[in-house]
């Protein structure tokens, strides 16, 4: 019928299986999905509360509530989170969260972005609470929070949390901002490489400036705050640090900038420290040194503001989930119908 349209296609799952979106911009009102490795197949339609499965024997049974998730990011309400209590998080430059609610729930894996928040009579861990982290491990109860390789905070919070809440963060969404917290600032022969707690999206030949509070530590405050006496400091990226596994199929946490160190120490304020009123490490991108740029074969058009918001639907990864395993191969059909009837 006319306006009633169709797309097809397949994917192959890497070695570590991840989440699959398929943009569709008519709207999605239904998926097909088969399995082509385990002979499975998976149906979802808009007005469900979840998906079908049918496995190789002809059995039905439902999928997870987030194995199909219908994403348009005209309207951000889409990436309001469930949250989930958690009963503690340590004092570690790798915090780890035990949340058995959010595991349980499989709420969170590995590479997703989270945040820790307070709940009532809670002991708050300011500096850690609030601010939005990329999950490393998955163990039993247990979430760990950021990589010890590559940006584990610099210092420990010196708080141990109790009971809080942890939700997902999609920072992705158009409406999440650029700048990023900064976890970690280390120097090697004096190359600067600055870790965020989440992917931070920089490419080479960007330009930043960085707000360090002097609670981070005096002397790297002077060389790189952007209020400091240096006259708005700006630093250009000359380039994006890779992830170290399990966090390498995710984006880098890690760039490099062109100030050059000479042994300044970074500390990150612990929650003593925040609840005295000292501010977070932050990371602001603002432009793009063009010739840099141009220097280094990188797109000069990279800082641009681009529009990437989309109309879709993203496929749960993982066993007998509908974008499937490692290694799998799946093929699907994605429909917007010229007209429905929904029935309660």
């Amino acid at each position: 019928m006319d306006g009633t349209i169709i797309v097809r296609g397949n994917f192959t799952q890497p070695a570590t299986a991840v989440a699959k979106t398929i943009v569709f911009r008519p709207g999605v009102n239904w998926i097909n999905i088969v399995n082509y490795s385990t002979r499975e197949q998976f149906y979802f339609q808009t007005g469900m509360p979840t998906g079908i499965r049918i496995d190789v024997a002809g059995a039905v049974t439902y999928t997870a509530a987030d194995s199909f998730t219908i994403i348009d990011y005209s309207n951000p309400a889409n990436f309001a989170s469930i949250q989930y209590a958690t009963t503690a998080q340590t004092s570690a430059t790798v915090p780890v969260v035990t949340s058995a609610a959010a595991v349980a729930a499989g709420a969170v894996a590995v590479g997703n972005i989270v945040r820790v928040v307070n709940a009532t009579g809670g002991a708050a861990v300011f500096g850690n609470y609030g601010v939005d982290m990329i999950v490393s491990v998955v163990a039993g109860n247990n979430i760990s929070l950021l990589l010890a390789a590559n940006n584990a905070l610099a210092t420990a919070s010196g708080v141990a949390g109790t009971n809080g809440n942890i939700q997902r963060i999609d920072i992705t969404s158009r409406f999440y901002p650029a700048n990023r917290i900064i976890t970690n600032i280390t120097q090697a022969a004096g190359v600067i490489t600055v870790a965020t707690s989440i992917p931070h999206g920089m490419t080479v030949g960007q330009q930043v400036r960085f707000k360090i509070p002097s609670t981070c530590g005096a002397a790297i405050s002077a060389l790189l705050d952007s209020n400091s006496s240096n006259n708005y400091v700006s630093a250009t990226v000359t380039s994006v640090v890779a992830n170290d596994a399990p966090l390498a199929a995710f984006g880098s946490v890690r760039f490099t900038i062109d100030i050059v160190g000479s042994g300044q120490v970074f500390t990150y304020p612990t929650s003593a420290e925040v609840a005295a009123g000292s501010q977070l490490p932050e990371m602001i991108p603002f432009g793009q040194d063009t010739a840099y740029s141009v220097s280094q074969n990188a797109n000069i058009l990279a800082d641009a503001t681009v529009n990437q918001g989309f109309i879709g639907i993203r496929l749960k990864a993982g066993a007998n989930e509908p974008a499937g395993a490692a290694t799998e191969v799946s093929f699907w059909k994605v429909g917007a119908c010229f007209n429905s009837e929904e029935y309660a």
